[in-house]
C-alpha cells in the first residue's frame, strides 16, 4: 500500500503485531537507539517507551497514520 491507501485507512486499522519482549530485551540494550521506520500510528513505539526504552523514533509517509498516533 501507498501513503494515500494508508491515509484513507488510518481510523480503521488496528495492528496486531507481538514483539517476544524477553527476546527482544535479551538482545537490544534500552540505552540503544531505535528507529521505527513505518510506525503507523506508533503502537511499538509506545510499547518500547512503557518497556523502557527511551531513545526511539517513529517515521510513517502517511500523514494521517501520524496524526492517529
Amino acid at each position: 500500500m501507498d501513503a494515500e491507501a494508508w491515509d484513507k485507512a488510518a481510523k480503521q486499522v488496528n495492528f496486531n503485531l507481538e514483539i517476544e519482549w524477553s527476546k527482544f530485551q535479551s538482545l537490544v540494550c534500552p540505552q540503544a537507539r531505535l528507529l521505527d521506520f513505518g510506525c503507523g500510528y506508533g503502537r511499538i513505539g509506545k510499547k518500547l517507551i512503557h518497556n523502557g526504552y527511551l531513545n526511539v523514533v517513529g517515521v510513517d509517509s502517511a500523514f494521517c497514520m501520524v496524526l492517529r498516533g
